[in-house]
């Protein structure tokens, strides 16, 4: 999806002389240079003759590369390019920030994002990644995406992120489950970072209001059931538990 390249374009064009058609080998190959240097080409045609062709790349953001880097080594997680994009440009967008040859998808229409997302859905995880028994089973996958062309594939991934920045579409926003409010992709890392926090806190806060609960109806049973016993146990997890989550504020402080 989108979210990798950036404002700025680069184009570059060749017209006819005068409105007359140059040899169709010569302009051909010119499209096809510019297609493996990673731009999109297009032609302009009047009056059903072609009078020039161009190319536009778009330039990465920034911090696509760190993004990138951080997933796949901080987070363990398996990077993959869905894109309408033709070869050339998506290989170049790969190859400058460091993913696999094998995890580029180039040409895809709606469908075909959507498909590519059942598809990593299901794969075959063997010894190498969990040193367990080799067997079939569901990934979690997220998708992430800005257009139009991205909403059916975010709809059919585990986890649809939508790039909130401007021009996104509003069908992609609508069925994400996670709308980030801007274009910056270090956000992506951050949402890892905190759901995992998140997710721990729960956790702790759930175990820690279930033990003080138990302590209490063991003393009752062993003839300790002293009313300021029950209210010190529930006032007191309840104010362990908010401590305990207000340390989430500080994700929110490394972001800035």
């Amino acid at each position: 999806g989108g979210g990798g390249g950036g404002g700025e374009r680069r184009q570059d064009a060749k017209e006819g002389n005068g409105g007359k058609l140059l040899p169709g080998d010569r302009w051909l190959a010119k499209t096809e240079e510019w297609e493996t240097q990673g731009g999109t080409t297009g032609w302009i045609i009047l009056n059903g003759r072609p009078i020039a062709c161009y190319s536009v790349i778009d330039t990465l953001r920034s911090e696509a590369m760190d993004t990138v880097e951080d997933l796949q080594k901080a987070h363990g997680i398996r990077v993959v390019i869905l894109t309408g994009d033709n070869e050339g440009a998506s290989r170049r967008v790969a190859d400058t920030v460091g993913i696999e040859a094998d995890d580029v998808h180039f040409g895809l229409l709606p469908r075909g994002k959507t498909e590519s997302i059942k598809q990593l859905r299901n794969v075959v995880v063997g010894d190498s990644l969990h040193h367990a028994k080799k067997k079939k089973r569901s990934i979690v996958v997220a998708m992430v995406g800005d257009g139009v062309n991205d909403a059916p594939a975010i709809a059919a991934a585990d986890v649809g992120i939508s790039m909130g920045c401007a021009g996104a579409a509003a069908s992609a926003m609508e069925t994400a489950d996670v709308v980030l409010m801007d274009g910056d992709l270090k956000k992506l890392s951050f949402l890892i970072h905190l759901s995992a926090r998140v997710h721990s806190t729960i956790v702790e806060n759930v175990t820690l209001a279930v033990v003080m609960k138990a302590m209490v109806v063991v003393m009752t049973f062993l003839g300790w059931a002293w009313l300021w016993l029950a209210v010190v146990a529930d006032v007191g997890s309840m104010l362990l538990v908010t401590i305990n989550s207000t340390r989430l504020l500080q994700s929110k402080q490394k972001l800035q």
